[in-house]
């Protein structure tokens, strides 16, 4: 992000221009990376509070960002024979904004997916002891920033990994022992090894074990019967194995069924206005930003709502807001003429429909998709669902301004696709009913 806003403000060339938005999308793939994160980092049970919260942080970024160009538009000024205007004043602060977000990770990032585990560990065998252990037993930060680059191998299995294992680290599923595992490699007890790979010593005072052995931040529990197989290497079928299930797929299909529902009506919403209402653009963008404070609010409800509800259940309830939406703009929107202000109102509230629908859709069918696949891929699982959105806010607008002087073909589309959406959840809902 860096890079790519660098050249957008240097500027020189149109396809300077063009190449810069490119590297930038390269960069926005570390809000995959970020999602992945939460979601190896959360129970289940939170996970979805915690991504509505960073969607509606990311909503409250997109209704920001405008507004910086009111200052951004008085920039004029000359940094040695470069200058600085309203056209690349964009691109310096970004690159700015994002040079600090990269130092600030630097220095205050630490592996959080490391600590969540053995606070997990700690809590189910040692509930008493302060959290993340008692202090005779932290190392220094700078330490524990080495050891993490260390690896682990597992000497009877003669395998190699990388910490952390991804879901076969750390896991506390299944039953505990301070012996070295000798039986065969599908047994169902695990075996606590050092970090070099070399296996704990039972003879050892118990007293300096505090957690059943396991000092904190020196010990690690390495399953001998991961759930699925275990490669050395990067497997391709493991990738298809998660991703080319029945629900797997319906959760990426109706994720981008519902952003080219939502893009279809956004991307119309400013000629219908200045069209049938003869609304400004200024009224426009107070419309828009009423959209995305209704979206804020629903982010912040689903917050406090989703520890009571099922993830499968707001997936529904925000199909069903969307295709109502759809249903009631199909109905209304023909019926305007020019210079009626009449039926602005029926047009808002179908607004807010479609506003309510595609922030619950998009925020339930996250956090399900997060619990339907394993923590090794979390990040492919979350770079997949992005191309599934970016499909569909790519298509959308496409759609909805080919389509805008014909209603009843611009919605009964999105109308279709959403009918397909809620058939699916009922099909599948048996598989996911537990999330």
């Amino acid at each position: 992000m860096v890079i790519g806003n660098t050249q957008y403000m240097l500027g020189v060339s149109v396809l300077n221009v063009v190449m810069s938005r490119v590297v930038c999308g390269f960069g926005s793939g570390a809000g995959a990376a970020l999602l992945a994160e939460i979601c190896r980092t959360t129970n289940q049970k939170e996970r979805t509070s915690v991504l509505s919260v960073c969607n509606g942080t990311r909503q409250l970024g997109i209704l920001m960002g405008p507004a910086c160009q009111l200052f951004l538009s008085l920039f004029d000024f000359k940094i040695s024979n470069f200058q600085v205007n309203h056209l690349n004043a964009a691109g310096l602060f970004m690159a700015l904004v994002w040079l600090t977000f990269f130092l600030l990770f630097l220095i205050l990032y630490s592996d959080i997916y490391f600590e969540y585990k053995y606070e997990i560990l700690r809590q189910q065998y040692n509930p008493e002891e302060t959290p993340f252990g008692h202090s005779m037993y932290l190392s220094s930060v700078e330490e524990e920033k080495k050891k993490a680059k260390n690896k682990v191998e597992v000497a009877n299995l003669g395998l190699e990994f990388t910490q952390p294992i991804n879901g076969y680290l750390c896991e506390i599923s299944r039953n505990v022992s301070t012996e070295p595992d000798t039986q065969a490699p599908h047994s169902e007890d695990f075996s606590i090894m050092e970090r070099d790979g070399s296996v704990a010593d039972t003879s050892s005072d118990e007293s300096d074990q505090p957690l059943l052995g396991v000092t904190p931040r020196e010990w690690f529990l390495v399953s001998d019967v991961p759930t699925k197989p275990t490669h050395t290497h990067i497997s391709y079928r493991m990738y298809f194995d998660e991703f080319l299930h029945d629900d797997i797929v319906v959760l990426f299909t109706i994720n981008m069924f519902c952003f080219f529902a939502q893009l279809n009506v956004e991307t119309v919403i400013a000629p219908i206005l200045k069209f049938y209402f003869d609304m400004s653009t200024w009224m426009s963008s107070l419309v828009y930003m009423g959209g995305g404070m209704v979206s804020i609010t629903v982010y912040i409800t689903i917050a406090f709502v989703s520890r009571k509800v099922r993830d499968s259940v707001l997936l529904g309830i925000g199909c069903a807001t969307l295709l109502a939406a759809n249903i009631w703009f199909i109905i209304v929107v023909p019926s305007f003429k020019p210079g009626v202000m009449e039926g602005l109102e029926y047009f808002l509230m179908g607004g807010v429909l479609l506003f309510i629908g595609y922030t619950i859709t998009g925020v339930s069918s996250a956090g399900l998709m997060s619990k339907c696949v394993s923590e090794g891929v979390q990040g492919a699982a979350q770079g997949l669902r992005r191309l599934a959105t970016f499909v569909g806010l790519i298509l959308g607008p496409i759609w909805g301004g080919a389509t805008m002087r014909q209603p009843h073909l611009q919605f009964s589309a999105p109308i279709l696709l959403l009918s397909f959406a809620a058939v699916s959840i009922i099909y599948y809902i048996s598989r996911i009913i537990g999330c």
